[in-house]
């Protein structure tokens, strides 16, 4: 019984921690993008503001009909989706875990 706890116990934080990137994470992510560390503290506070850390964010915009994905929540209409707009990336892709897509 006491390892089915435990087993529980560890799933239900894994899913608590699903889809989140620590402050860390993000400065790692963005440092190997080459952001200098002088802009660091305003990405971080972009971050936190836009996703509060959470990589699978997503929101829809009435107004525009467009939506946010990801951490840096790039829009839809604008940004992704498009052959226009950030790279040609596919909104989902900012959506799963890791940063390639999210940071380059």
């Amino acid at each position: 019984m006491t390892s089915f706890l435990i087993l529980v116990v560890m799933a239900t934080l894994n899913l608590a921690l699903a889809g989140y990137k620590t402050r860390c994470d993000v400065v790692r992510a963005l440092r190997a993008q080459g952001v200098p560390d002088g802009d660091m503290r305003d990405w971080l506070c972009l971050v936190d503001n836009e996703s509060k850390f959470k990589y699978d964010a997503t929101y829809i915009n009435p107004n525009n009909r467009g939506t946010d994905n990801g951490i840096f929540q790039m829009n839809s209409r604008y940004h992704c989706d498009r052959p226009s707009g950030y790279s040609g990336t596919k909104c989902w892709k900012l959506n799963t875990d890791g940063c390639q897509d999210t940071c380059s």
